[in-house]
């Protein structure tokens, strides 16, 4: 099997920040090369270079010394602006706190390296509308991120890397600031993404979201520490986590999206003690049976003793069998929706009628300053009439009836 070519080579790559009088080495002699379609992790400590590494890749800095190959093109010698369009083309960011704009719905922000691009309104509006679908979105077109879950957060900001179809896709920390159930299903959606061709590099400290990489490769005082398969690190016989088992099946059809399993992103030690009551264990036992028929089996609920089950009416489904804790979740979810979203109108309700006050002071001003020129114009109109020019109140005086004085 030939060998994918490398879309990112570095060679002894330097990266040397000045504090005051000191010299800090933030990467030192970092040499490595990242192939089309891989899916790697890069780990290690805080302060170990890897989020500088992340940087160089990403174009956001450029080396000390040595040399980054980016696709062929030498890193180097770009100027600000060449490392802006290369970053716009190339190369797609996900990060740890999403980095969306507050005022600006799904679709807006996933349009914004489109209008960065000079991408036609058109053009840029289908783009962005397959990129929320290809994510699991197309129903939250309209909503803003204050209105949408941490999870489906996390998937716009993906939309929004996938936008421009990059070579790579840079993400830092992607589940850092999930719950582990919407860690799992971002981790996924990473594996359809790697399936369907995409090239990944993810920085995480955590060791069962690294297991989801192709390879490892771990940073210590800004060197390589070893890089390894994942293979190589876990053992052969490592079970791998249940989205890369299935990923191979969903290459044709990136955007479905499987159900998530709570027990994903869970460290291997805690697989098997993550479910604490009988009701959870009895309902996930149930869920997991294999339907060997084409006839579909009756819905069953958990009642309190777990080897008795109730009908379900036939509306129900199996996906809406949820334990008591479960089922407050979503209460509190909806509720927390309604409420984030009962502040977003008002605030804009309030905004709005502050502009029309502050319009309608203006009107009113303006009125009674008319008002006011008018009744003064009146007021000099009236008094016109009975001042008289002191000329007219003078006697005329006639030369001919001026007498000289007799001499004396």
């Amino acid at each position: 099997m030939l060998e994918s070519p490398a879309v990112i080579q570095t060679q002894d790559l330097y990266k040397t920040y000045s504090m005051g009088v000191n010299q800090v080495q933030a990467l030192q002699e970092v040499s490595l090369d990242i192939h089309a379609n891989e899916y790697v992790a890069i780990m290690g400590p805080s302060g170990s270079g890897k989020s500088t590494l992340m940087n160089i890749i990403g174009c956001l800095d450029v080396p000390s010394s040595g040399q980054y190959i980016l696709n062929g093109k030498h890193i180097n010698t770009m100027d600000d602006d060449q490392l802006a369009y290369i970053r716009s083309q190339d190369i797609g960011f996900v990060f740890q706190t999403f980095h969306l704009l507050p005022r600006a719905n799904a679709l807006r922000n996933v349009e914004l390296p489109l209008i960065y691009s000079g991408v036609p309104t058109a053009q840029r509006y289908d783009k962005a509308i397959q990129a929320l679908a290809a994510v699991g979105l197309s129903d939250r077109l309209d909503h803003r991120p204050n209105e949408l879950s941490g999870g489906q957060r996390q998937r716009v900001a993906i939309a929004r890397a996938l936008v421009n179809n990059p070579s790579i896709i840079l993400a830092d920390e992607p589940t850092g600031a999930l719950d582990t159930r919407t860690g799992a299903e971002i981790m996924e959606l990473f594996e359809q993404l790697h399936a369907a061709g995409n090239t990944l590099i993810l920085v995480t400290h955590e060791e069962h979201v690294a297991q989801y990489a192709q390879r490892i490769i771990r940073f210590r005082d800004g060197r390589i520490e070893s890089d390894q398969t994942v293979a190589a690190v876990f053992g052969e016989d490592q079970t791998p986590p249940p989205a890369k088992a299935t990923a191979s099946a969903n290459v044709n059809h990136p955007a479905v999206s499987r159900p998530s399993k709570q027990s994903q992103l869970l460290p291997p030690d805690l697989h098997q003690t993550h479910l604490t009551t009988p009701a959870e264990q009895a309902t996930t036992t149930y869920a997991s049976q294999k339907r060997t028929t084409d006839k579909p089996p009756k819905q069953h609920t958990v009642s309190p003793d777990p080897k008795v089950y109730t009908p379900l009416p036939k509306s129900y489904t199996t996906a809406s069998v949820q334990t008591q804790p479960e089922a407050a979740q979503a209460t509190l979810a909806t509720s927390s929706y309604h409420s984030m979203s009962l502040r977003a109108f008002s605030t804009r309700l309030r905004s709005q009628l502050s502009l029309i006050l502050k319009v309608l002071y203006l009107v009113v001003m303006f009125i009674l300053l008319l008002g006011a020129l008018l009744a003064q114009d009146k007021i000099h109109q009236k008094l016109a009439p009975s001042v008289k020019p002191l000329e007219s109140t003078l006697p005329t005086i006639h030369p001919a009836k001026l007498v000289p004085a007799p001499n004396q």
